[in-house]
Order: C-alpha cells, then structure tokens, then sequence
C-alpha cells in the first residue's frame, strides 16, 4: 500500500526553533536538526584522521593468484571481513579477513547459472549473509567464506532497485530508475522470503519533474561529493533534468533511513511509514524543487549527496554549486554528544596524525603509493603502526584502512 509523504513546512519551523533537551535534538520524534547554513559560511580548511576516527589499522591484502584484485576496487566491511569489489563485471568478489588482510575466499560470479549474480547489494548483519542482485527478479544468498544460500524471488521486474538495505526482518530495495514514469514510488519493502510487504511513496521526489519530455539532447555526468555522479540532460536553453542517485537507503542498526535528491531530510522507515530523522537546516542555500529542471539561479544552493551514521556521529557529503563548471565538494561531521559540526572543504589533504602515514584520502592505499613512502621515510620501521606494510611489494594487493571510533 503506498503512503505519501507530506512535510509540513509550519511543522519544520517550528522544529528548527524548538527548544532541545540535547544538542541539535528537537522534542518532536528526536529529529535531529543540522545547522549546515551556518557551517557553510564559514566551512574550514583542515581536517586531521582524529576527526574521522580515534584509532586506525592498515590492513595489507594477501597477495597470490587465487585473490588479485581488479581495477578501481572498493572495500565493503563485512562483519569480521573485507569484501572488495572491482569495477570490471568479470571480476569475482574477494572475501579478506578483517585482522589480517588473509583471503577467506570467491564468493559469487557472473553469468547464466542458477548461482550467478549481476551486482552486489549489501550484506545483512542480523543473518551474517551477503546479498548480490540476480537481475530480472532475484536476490542471490552467500556466506563470507563463499558458500551459497540460495535464491530470493521477487515480484519485481527490471530495472530492479539499485539499492539496498537489510535491518531486523526486512529487505528494502530504493527505486532510483525512476524516469520516464515519474513514479513517486521510493521504496519497496520485502520480508525475508522476499514477499512484498509494503511500497513506500516519496512525494518529494518527484517535485519539479512533471513537464520533463523524452530527452533528446545531450547528456553528461559530473563528480559531486562523495564518489556521487550526476547526470544532466540538456533539452536546450537553460531546461535540463537532473538526477543523482534517485534517491538513497541505508541500515543503521535495526532501522532502515531514506533521504531523496535534492531533499535536506533523511527518514527513517517505521510502520510502513517514512518518519523525518535527521534534518540539514541549509536556510538561504536550501535547492528548491524547481531547480531540478533549470539550471539558473541556484549557483549558491546545496544538495546533499551521502549519509552514514555511527552512534558518535552523523557524516555526510554535500555539494553547492552543481551546475557549475567545477562543483564547491564539502565533507561533514557531526558529533551527536555536543552537537559540533565541522565542515571540510574537499580537496585539502586530511592529516594522518594517528599513524603519522600517508595523508588519507579513502579506505584503500594502493600498494605502489605505500611503498614509495616508505621508501622516503626509512624511520617509519620503528613505527609499531606500519609494523605490517614493511613487507609489502609494489605489484601486491592494496592496503585496507580499518578505522575505530570508540
């Protein structure tokens, strides 16, 4: 059953000037509100690893024929694994022990067998298994070690949600393919035999698409923060349709949260229901609906583009300016104990003050940029910290930062 989402902006107000027990909590829902308006203002230029994390390991990949790790790889943490992924299709999933940087073992691979799978889709902490995508209509179950645990079927069809996101008992799927129907269907929630158990609208989501035409002009991508690409479609003149993600879901914990481009809100899903979590107070840089389909006279505005969460903090990514020639790309965290935002300018390095190790720019070093530094700085042997990358070799398997935050 679909239920619409109706934000309220008399409501909104008077959540920002609420009175809070806690910082940036508001009495209602404990939503917590984000004064990003005022960190834009002034955002900083520097940001130390303390920042991200308190404590720090680099985690070297074992390195042999069974496990090479393809072109532009990226780490996913998998309970007590790292499972890397490669950007090429034909390459298989790579399952890593956390602690070691041993490889545990394949899991999964494409092609036309009842075991395929076309993508990866999350991994589900509560049953411990890795869910990959089985287009047209199915989900593919393995363990981290490679074993298989079978096929979900859903009553969906292609295109399948290109998201993904597993709490407690239920699989939900976020419809980023949206266009050219306009739907403002969200989300789809599935039980764990993969059931369809409830459909989620977004009313939001679909503001300002309505007199959008087939495309027929030219279309680009851009890099905005956070590894997010958006796609611009040029009708002519200053007419366009833009696009991020189509929307984003994620666990955190036992809850599943949902926030829609160029929205300033993430929901959190309960009862069926989407239920504001977390707002990003942006004021005068707010990006109002409109400015999805014409490109003059939001250079100023912002969008965010990715949320995560940890019980310290709520971290995201945002860009202001997307239609410009070279986006304002910005990174943030926000401390839920004292309610302190820091916003970073991207493009500074970030100060590796843990480790004293390279300046930190992602979760995977590749091994030829550890050596050479190594190379450069001979006293880092005596650094307990990179005790395990002394015997690393420039061909072998990336480097994994492993990050704590207590």
């Amino acid at each position: 059953m679909k239920r619409h989402l109706i934000i309220c902006t008399a409501l909104l107000l008077v959540l920002l000037t609420a009175c809070s027990r806690q910082p940036g909590k508001t009495a209602a829902q404990d939503l917590t509100v984000i004064d990003l308006e005022t960190a834009l203002k002034n955002p900083q230029g520097e940001m130390k690893l303390s920042d991200l994390y308190t404590s720090v390991r680099y985690v070297p990949l074992e390195t042999n024929d069974s496990c090479l790790v393809g072109d532009y790889p990226s780490v996913r943490e998998a309970g007590d694994r790292l499972l890397i992924l490669s950007s090429a299709p034909t390459n298989p999933w790579l399952s890593f022990d956390r602690q070691t940087g041993q490889f545990i073992a394949t899991v999964g691979h494409t092609g036309q067998d009842p075991e395929a799978c076309t993508g990866y889709a999350g991994y589900h902490a509560n049953d411990g298994l890795l869910y990959f995508s089985r287009e047209p209509d199915g989900l593919q179950k393995y363990d981290t070690e490679g074993g298989y645990h079978g096929l979900i079927k859903l009553p969906t069809t292609f295109p399948m949600p290109a998201q993904w996101a597993f709490a407690d008992s239920l699989i939900v799927g976020c419809q980023s393919n949206r266009w050219p129907t306009v739907s403002e269907c969200a989300l789809l929630s599935f039980t764990p035999d993969g059931q369809l158990k409830d459909s989620i609208s977004d009313s939001y989501a679909v503001a300002g698409y309505d007199s959008i035409k087939a495309p027929n002009g030219r279309i680009s991508l851009k890099q905005l923060a956070g590894n997010v690409q958006m796609a611009l479609t040029t009708f002519g003149g200053e007419v366009a349709w833009n696009t991020i993600n189509g929307g984003s879901v994620y666990a955190y914990g036992n809850e599943v949260k949902y926030y829609g481009d160029f929205s300033d809100t993430v929901y959190v899903l309960k009862d069926g229901r989407l239920q504001p979590s977390i707002a990003f107070h942006t004021g005068s840089y707010h990006f109002p609906a409109e400015g999805r389909t014409r490109t003059t006279g939001y250079r100023d505005k912002v969008v965010i583009t990715q949320v995560t969460e940890t019980p310290q903090s709520i971290r995201f990514y945002c860009s202001r300016a997307i239609y410009s020639e070279k986006p304002e790309n910005y990174y943030g965290i926000y401390n839920r104990n004292t309610g302190r935002l820091r916003l970073l300018t991207i493009g500074n390095e970030i100060e590796d003050d843990l480790a004293g190790f390279l300046p930190y720019k992602g979760n995977l070093i590749g091994a030829y940029e550890a050596v050479a530094w190594l190379e450069e700085h001979p006293e880092a042997k005596d650094n307990p910290a990179l005790a395990p990358l002394l015997q690393l070799k420039e061909e072998d398997n990336p480097v994994v930062v492993v990050g704590q935050q207590d």
